[in-house]
Order: structure tokens, then sequence, then C-alpha cells
């Protein structure tokens, strides 16, 4: 997909077509997450893609007033998953992530999308609010998360 000065904007994914031809709705990713994309299947034939384990859901004014908060940037953690890498870390349900990797977490979807570009095997330090406190935590990304 091409901007109209002809440079690299985005990727076509799928198209959806009620009669099978290329007239439809067309779906496409940005152009930087398509050059992960594809760097990854260069460089190991796949795309690897970990979870931490948890549902998030995004703070609303309702919910950043009852919590204290000044604003609603960070994401709501719903629920934890046992065995799963957040639950492993100590992450808890009812925690905000305001920061992963020392970059600030606008909401939900930035944070799920900072999860997905994390490397399989590493340490990732989060700064959560529990109880009206930042508290410090290590998240490991992928792998054997107990350890």
């Amino acid at each position: 997909m091409f901007d109209g000065g002809g440079r690299v904007v985005g990727m076509n994914t799928a198209i959806y077509s009620p009669s099978g031809g290329n007239v439809g709705i067309g779906f496409a990713i940005p152009e930087a997450l398509g050059k992960r994309v594809a760097d990854q299947i260069v460089a190991h034939g796949s795309v690897a893609r970990d979870r931490i384990g948890v549902a998030l859901q995004s703070v609303t004014p309702d919910v950043a007033d009852a919590m204290g908060m000044k604003g609603t940037d960070g994401a709501l953690v719903a629920n934890v998953d046992l065995n799963e890498p957040a639950f492993f870390s100590g992450l808890k349900q009812g925690d905000v992530v305001l920061f992963f990797d020392g970059k600030p977490v606008k909401d939900s979807r930035t944070l799920s999308r900072m999860v997905a570009d994390a490397r399989a095997g590493t340490r990732v330090p989060m700064s959560v609010l529990r109880d009206g406190h930042q508290v410090a935590l290590d998240l490991r990304i992928g792998g054997d998360h107990s350890a």
C-alpha cells in the first residue's frame, strides 16, 4: 500500500469480497509492523508471538476516578491466567499497567502491541498501579516462565 507520494505506508493482508472479485473491503497493517513480520519470516521462517496471559480492558474515566488516577492512560488487568508469564511476574487483577519496558502504556491496545513486539526469552520491566502505589515488576516473555 502506497501513499500519494509513492511511499510504502502499509501492507494489504486480506480482502473481503462478496462477489469474489476485486471489489470489497480491504484490510492492512502498518508498514512498520509488516517490516517486523517480514524480517522474522526471513530470519526464522515463521513469526513468533508470545502471550503473557492476561485479559485487558481500557481505563475509563470512571475507573481512573475510582483508582485516584489523574488520567486514563494505562491498561487495566481484568484477569490473570494461572501458570502464565503475568502470573509468575506477580501481576494481579485490578493492576493498571503504566509502563512496559520503560515506555508509557497509553491503553490496552498499546500494551498488546508492546507485548507482541517483545522478544521471547527476555525480561521486561513493568510498572503498575496497585492500591494507589506504583509497583515495579519483572516480566519474562516466553519460555519457562517460572524460572
